[in-house]
């Protein structure tokens, strides 16, 4: 797996996607907060296009939803 790092400058956050070297599927890294406030990780499938959004400081829509899902 190949990591990408795309650092947010306005809101001062860096998403992490993942992709593979294998299959070339990519994974977008979602922090979740856990009831203890621990803080955990989830891979969630997204595009090449989530990336590219990411790239131009957009928020996937898919993060928006996992966000809304796990927390």
């Amino acid at each position: 797996m190949t990591e990408y790092i795309v650092d947010f400058r306005g809101l001062n956050y860096q998403l992490t996607f993942w992709k593979s070297i294998r299959s070339g599927r990519w994974w977008m890294q979602t922090p979740v907060t856990t009831r203890k406030k621990h803080q955990r990780h989830y891979l969630i499938p997204c595009s090449f296009q989530d990336y590219q959004a990411a790239c131009r400081e957009e928020l996937p829509d898919r993060l928006l939803q996992a966000m809304n899902r796990f927390s």
